[in-house]
């Protein structure tokens, strides 16, 4: 990607909170090399099957983060049948382990000010009694 400035540059990779400019983790990871998505892609055969493959996951991948985002946030939605299976194994999964999630820290943003870099967290919750 081609940056207009500095001002553009720190808009695309990063926040600025309370005054100061923390890099988004998203980015910080898009750096390193993802070895298992090479692998998938060599196993395809060709790239344009694999990366068919990669986009029709990644948007089913997408209306899944975002339904359960909803139902963690104690918002009532309409589970489309495709994704089902999985909404019913979160909540399977969620009452197995006892998880309690505090809605209000669903998408939340948080940063660290000793390591200097921020990020949107999917949920805080109470795991078998530890938060995290």
């Amino acid at each position: 990607m081609r940056y207009t400035g500095v001002h553009h540059f720190q808009e695309e990779n990063g926040y600025e909170i309370q005054g100061a400019w923390f890099p988004r983790v998203t980015r910080i990871l898009e750096i390193k090399a993802k070895p298992g998505l090479d692998h998938f892609f060599r196993e395809v055969g060709d790239y344009a099957s694999a990366e068919t493959i990669k986009v029709k996951s990644a948007e089913e991948g997408s209306r899944v983060h975002e339904t359960a985002e909803k139902i963690l946030a104690g918002e009532a939605v309409l589970i489309p049948d495709e994704i089902r299976p999985a909404m019913d194994a979160l909540e399977a999964f969620a009452k197995k382990h006892s998880i309690i999630v505090f809605p209000e820290f669903v998408e939340r943003r948080m940063w660290s000010e000793r390591y200097r870099y921020a990020g949107t967290i999917d949920a805080l919750a109470m795991i078998r009694g530890k938060v995290g």
